[in-house]
């Protein structure tokens, strides 16, 4: 499906990097990233989740609002909150939550963000299938929600096999 997003929307070249603390949280949908944000944060921390403001900007609770109407602004809103963390005191705690399939994309998010840590939930396809079927906010998306976990380790499984080729292809040409 098309939301019309562009590259320069999902990857905002012009971010000022923030002052502070910001940990990037990574992995497929169902993975657990928002409760591991829920676990580890302290009050006044500040959260950043695409998913959570498309929520905010439509009204509407998690998952149910209109992906096709709401993505861009969400995504827009989601780099102005990005941009604002540049004026956050050194001693603010920021936590941003992405999906991040590609390593590539997680580490472009970590340059950009100077993370403090970088956290990829590591939670198996069938369990974060599992989780999705089970969760009831999600039961009227259900079918996006499995399509976006397949793509995220599809995706994965592509970048660490390229990744694995040029460490072979690399390894034969120094044993010349």
């Amino acid at each position: 499906m098309d939301f019309n997003v562009t590259r320069d929307q999902l990857h905002p070249r012009w971010l000022t990097p923030p002052r502070c603390k910001v940990h990037l949280v990574c992995g497929a949908p169902g993975s657990g990233k928002s409760t591991h944000v829920a676990t580890h944060r302290q009050p006044g921390d500040t959260v950043i989740d695409v998913d959570e403001i498309l929520a905010e900007l439509a009204g509407l609770p998690l998952y149910v609002g209109d992906k096709a109407q709401w993505l861009g602004a969400a995504i827009d809103e989601r780099n102005r909150r990005l941009q604002a963390l540049a004026a956050q005191p050194a001693d603010h705690v920021a936590w941003f939550i992405v999906g991040a399939a590609d390593p590539a994309a997680c580490q472009w998010w970590a340059v950009k963000l100077r993370t403090r840590s970088i956290v990829v939930i590591h939670t198996p396809r069938r369990e974060c299938l599992a989780r999705i079927a089970a969760d009831p906010r999600r039961a009227h998306c259900q079918a996006e929600h499995i399509a976006a976990v397949n793509y995220w380790f599809d995706a994965r499984e592509r970048a660490w096999s390229a990744a694995q080729q040029r460490a072979e292809r690399d390894s034969r040409r120094s044993d010349w």
